[in-house]
């Protein structure tokens, strides 16, 4: 990725100045970054572009997509029609109160000046999923054999409190915990987050198979190879 960050910064100056976070400690900063604008200009070719994707290939206004099978002769059998119908209305219901489509037009801001924007879907109580996009800068991708990106990874900070919030405070180093117990809850401390296939996924084993995808989360500073969290995916989330 380093070979690509000249480029991120500059079009992060003088397109999308509040996009972009290079340094972990880039977060919470409330100073103006669009110092290199002459006008509004670019932002306003950004937002045009963002808007007329969403509008264009996934607008929450109207349906955006089939579904269907790959056998033509199936879909046209009355049971399987009603399946795939009922299936698209639970769909968009889903979407429309998730936050889908909010989430899904910070990633088409940042596809169209950075030419890629990864969104991380969530299996979620409340609302059946969560979305979280992730700006440039803030995460690395990695492809496969095909070209397909199977793997991110991510570096990030989260205060001592919501570590604990999150993770537990069973599952936090013994520095946090003892922090976490002083009163000392604002403090920052450097997470690491890995989504990559799980190579030692064995088929043949009896039981229920792991997980296709591994989703580990721990301290960068930790020395003891104790996770955060340890889970994973069925899919690429």
């Amino acid at each position: 990725r380093s070979d690509f960050e000249a480029h991120y910064k500059e079009l992060s100056d003088n397109i999308l100045a509040a996009r972009g976070r290079f340094l972990t400690t880039d977060r919470n900063k409330g100073h103006k970054r669009n110092t290199k604008q002459y006008n509004n200009t670019p932002r306003r070719a950004s937002r045009s572009l963002s808007a007329g994707m969403m509008a264009g290939m996934s607008s929450p206004a109207k349906p955006w997509f089939r579904l269907g099978t790959h056998n033509k002769a199936l879909r046209e059998v009355g049971p399987v029609k009603r399946w795939l119908a009922d299936v698209e209305r639970l769909m968009f219901a889903i979407f429309s109160e998730s936050n889908f489509y909010n989430t899904l037009a910070q990633v088409y801001d940042e596809l169209g000046t950075f030419a890629t924007a990864p969104m991380a879907i969530y299996e979620n109580f409340e609302n059946v999923i969560r979305c979280q996009a992730f700006t440039v800068g803030s995460y690395f991708l990695s492809v496969n054999g095909q070209g397909v990106v199977d793997s991110m990874y991510r570096e990030y900070q989260l205060t001592v409190g919501s570590l604990v919030s999150q993770f537990g405070i069973e599952n936090v180093s013994e520095a946090v915990g003892r922090n976490f117990r002083n009163g000392t809850t604002e403090a920052w401390i450097d997470v690491i987050h890995v989504v990559e296939p799980n190579d030692k996924r064995d088929g043949m084993k009896p039981g229920p198979p792991p997980m296709a995808y591994r989703s580990v989360y721990y301290e960068k500073s930790e020395t003891q190879n104790k996770f955060l969290r340890e889970k994973g995916f069925e899919e690429f989330p």
